[in-house]
């Protein structure tokens, strides 16, 4: 038979969205917890640790709409095998989810200089947020960073849908 294939799937390589998310989660935590090691500035270590947290609550966010409730780890290190635990309620996790993005939304910076072009930035934080309470039927909020991210950060809506598909 015929089979498709969704851009989540070549993003996983053709894994399972559990074991690449967690697999994901890690290695963002991993990353947080070791970067102060490196050679790199302060600023850089912060920073960094920023960005790290933000595809960390991203991965989140991602399971979240595949499972509901998940198992959240925070700042444990575990193996991506050893993830026989209690699930967090739906909404434990949307509330971690947003919680992060928050606070790194209120440290990232509104943009990056050339070289770091495509790093998060408080309107891309912020228009996760407005997702995540899209997604969860809290349409104040999502309107209200929705708005932000619209109204004071220069990003818009593209005028011709299509466009987006040359």
């Amino acid at each position: 038979g015929k089979s498709t294939m969704s851009a989540s799937d070549i993003a996983m390589n053709g894994g399972h969205p559990w074991t690449f998310y967690y697999n994901s989660i890690r290695n963002a935590t991993l990353f947080i917890q070791k970067v102060d090691k490196s050679v790199l500035s302060d600023e850089e270590k912060a920073s960094s640790k920023l960005q790290a947290r933000f595809l960390r609550a991203l991965y989140y966010a991602e399971l979240y709409r595949w499972y509901g409730g998940v198992v959240l780890l925070g700042d444990e290190i575990i193996s991506p095998t050893d993830l026989d635990r209690s699930r967090s309620t739906a909404e434990a996790t949307v509330d971690y989810i947003v919680s992060e993005l928050a606070d790194v939304a209120s440290q990232l910076p509104l943009e990056w200089d050339a070289p770091n072009y495509g790093r998060a930035t408080k309107g891309a934080a912020e228009a996760f947020l407005a997702r995540v309470y899209l997604y969860n039927k809290n349409y104040e909020e999502a309107l209200k960073y929705a708005r932000n991210v619209i109204n004071n950060y220069g990003y818009s809506l593209a005028e011709d849908y299509s466009d987006l598909c040359d």
